[in-house]
C-alpha cells in the first residue's frame, strides 16, 4: 500500500490486480513487470515479517497465556495459518508449512526462526514464479 501511494504521488501507475493477474499479464507477452517484482520482493521479506509476528507472535503467546499445550498452540495458530490464506485448494500444504514454521517457534522459544523459514519458502515460490516468466 506505501509503495502504491508513493507511485500516486509520483504521478506513476498504481497496481489494481493480485498477484495471479499479474503474472498471468507477463506470461501473454508483458513480460516480468515492475509490479511483478515489487510483489515478489515483498513476498519474501515483508510478508513472513508481518505473518510471523501474527501467527507466531501475538496468536502463539495469546493462546501460551491461557495455559494451553506448546503442541495444541502449534496446532491452532498452525490452523489459522492455513485458514487465513483463503485458498481451499492449498490449505493442506499450508497447514504443514505453519506446522514446520511453527516448530521453529516452539524450540526457540524465538520468531526469528520462524521468519526467516517462511521467507525462505516464498523465496524459493517467487523465484520460480519469475523464473517461469
Amino acid at each position: 500500500a506505501m509503495v502504491a501511494v508513493g507511485l500516486e504521488a509520483l504521478g506513476l501507475e498504481s497496481p489494481n490486480a493480485s498477484v495471479a493477474d499479474l503474472a498471468a499479464e507477463s506470461s501473454d507477452g508483458g513480460g516480468v513487470t515492475v509490479w511483478l517484482v515489487l510483489v515478489a520482493v515483498m513476498g519474501f521479506t515483508l510478508v513472513p515479517v508481518i505473518e510471523e509476528l501474527v501467527y507466531r507472535g501475538l496468536w502463539w503467546s495469546a493462546l501460551a497465556k491461557r495455559g494451553l499445550h506448546p503442541y495444541w498452540v502449534l496446532t491452532i495458530t498452525s490452523a489459522i495459518f492455513a485458514a487465513a490464506h483463503l485458498e481451499p485448494t492449498r490449505t493442506p500444504v499450508l497447514f504443514v508449512l505453519g506446522l514446520a514454521m511453527g516448530a521453529g517457534r516452539l524450540m526457540t522459544g524465538r520468531i526469528g526462526t520462524s521468519i526467516t523459514a517462511h521467507a525462505f519458502v516464498n523465496f524459493v515460490g517467487m523465484a520460480s514464479l519469475l523464473a517461469a516468466l
